[in-house]
């Protein structure tokens, strides 16, 4: 959360932890795990500049910057439909629901991320290794 609201949260997490137990009847917490695993994207996309041009490279993602990015797949689409406040309770339920059962607009995102990717790779004998790092 932002500007140290942890608290709330925690609140959140341990209502959407609620809502997944309540539907699947499971550990609410292997069901979360499952959906947010579900969404991990392998590869990331970077731009790197060779002369004028920009360049858009495939790269491997770290652990942490993947988690990152279905975080930031998960508030984006709960913000797109619904509460004026922010971050919807409900869609972000719907959405990992969504995700645990494989389908759904963030798993359309992650593989849009993914063919982006893709389509860049044959840009890769352009550069040395050791300046993807």
């Amino acid at each position: 959360m932002f500007k140290g609201r942890s608290s709330l949260s925690y609140k959140l997490l341990d209502k959407i932890l609620y809502f997944l137990k309540k539907k699947y009847k499971k550990n609410s917490i292997f069901v979360f795990k499952k959906s947010v695993l579900n969404l991990l994207p392998l590869v990331g996309i970077r731009n790197i500049k060779v002369g004028k041009k920009v360049l858009t490279l495939p790269f491997p993602l770290k652990n942490y910057r993947r988690f990152m990015l279905v975080n930031k797949w998960i508030i984006k689409n709960s913000k797109n439909k619904g509460n004026i406040r922010g971050i919807n309770l409900m869609e972000i339920c719907k959405s990992l629901n969504d995700s645990y059962l494989k389908r759904g607009p963030i798993l359309k995102m992650k593989k849009d991320y993914l063919q982006l990717a893709l389509n860049s790779r044959y840009l890769l004998h352009r550069k040395k290794k050791e300046d993807y790092y």
